[in-house]
């Protein structure tokens, strides 16, 4: 595991094969070797790239029809 001490786990910037950080969208969306995972802001900053590509975004952990983040599938 890749990390700073004394910094929280905002800092981490990998565990194993698992990255954290900023997303390239049309990378998460023609690489169907990646699952991204992003998060309602990055929904909404992203939203022109994803208009054709809404049905391959699912809720995770939805309340009340509302969803944090959303994984990217294939």
């Amino acid at each position: 595991m890749l990390y700073q001490e004394n910094l929280d786990t905002g800092k981490v910037n990998q565990i194993d094969n698992i990255h954290f950080g900023d997303i390239e969208i049309n990378q998460c969306l023609n690489d169907s070797s990646l699952l991204c995972i992003i998060s309602q802001a990055e929904k909404d900053k992203f939203q022109n790239d994803l208009l054709n590509f809404q049905s391959r975004l699912i809720p995770l952990s939805p309340i009340n029809d509302i969803s944090t983040f959303y994984a990217i599938v294939h």
